[in-house]
């Protein structure tokens, strides 16, 4: 079985890095930036984010706590006009990857979402989601 590829965010230095291995029987991983040099580091310091492997229109890979705009067009809408929301990339409790934007949730790949933007996580831009 393949492993996914995971991002994780360092909760003692506040870095969000990409995972270059790791080690679930230890709890450890090597985390690597191009502005740091790779570094170890345990699992109590570290939140680890699944990449889903669905890619936006704009060629960006969507990863678990990702904060995204997207414009909805409901089908039962009155006026047919897309409805702009914001929310997180999350995985729901049967492993399907969806958009929740606060009221509610949908599948990240639902016909009627689109333009779907990462505009950052709930790590490093919490303040998108107020």
């Amino acid at each position: 079985m393949e492993m996914g590829k995971f991002r994780a965010w360092d909760t003692e230095k506040e870095l969000l890095c990409e995972v270059d291995t790791m080690n679930w029987n230890m709890n450890t991983a090597m985390l690597k930036r191009d502005d740091v040099d790779a570094y170890g580091i345990e699992g109590k310091h570290v939140v680890f984010m699944e990449y889903t492997g669905v890619i936006s229109d704009l060629g960006q890979e969507f990863c678990e706590s990702d904060i995204c705009t997207a414009d909805y067009i409901c089908p039962v809408s009155f006026d047919n006009a897309p409805h702009r929301l914001t929310g997180t990339i999350e995985r729901d409790d049967s492993g399907l990857w969806m958009f929740d934007y606060g009221h509610g949730s949908m599948p990240l790949n639902t016909e009627g979402l689109q333009n779907v933007t990462i505009i950052g996580t709930v790590y490093t831009a919490p303040e998108f989601l107020e």
